[in-house]
């Protein structure tokens, strides 16, 4: 990474994040990722784990992001089921409607 470009030949900045915490969640070690945030106007919505180590990665991520709130939101349970923060934003596809019979 430290040497890739964007299509414009700019070096890429590389920021060190915090690895992803890890708890447990109905008995299953269960990944809280904080690179699965959420951004919007003004603000930053990040999963967090409820440990010691979520508030160096909310200040990492506050530098990156400089202007915006940061705000760290207990993600455990959305983590146990496979997702994050930004994963729940996102679009849901609407349902195929049932083949009619004739």
């Amino acid at each position: 990474m430290e040497a890739a470009t964007d299509a414009a030949g700019r070096r890429l900045e590389i920021i060190d994040l915090p690895q992803s915490a890890f708890v447990e969640v109905a008995g299953r070690e269960t990944e809280v990722g904080y690179l699965n945030f959420y951004v919007a106007n003004g603000g930053v919505v990040v999963p967090v784990a409820d440990l010691p180590e979520d508030e160096g990665a909310l200040a990492v991520i506050a530098a990156a992001l400089p202007g915006r709130k940061v705000v760290g939101v207990r993600s455990r349970v959305i983590a146990y089921g496979g997702g994050g923060v930004h994963c729940i934003t996102q679009q849901v596809p609407s349902a195929v409607p049932a083949a009619t019979s004739r």
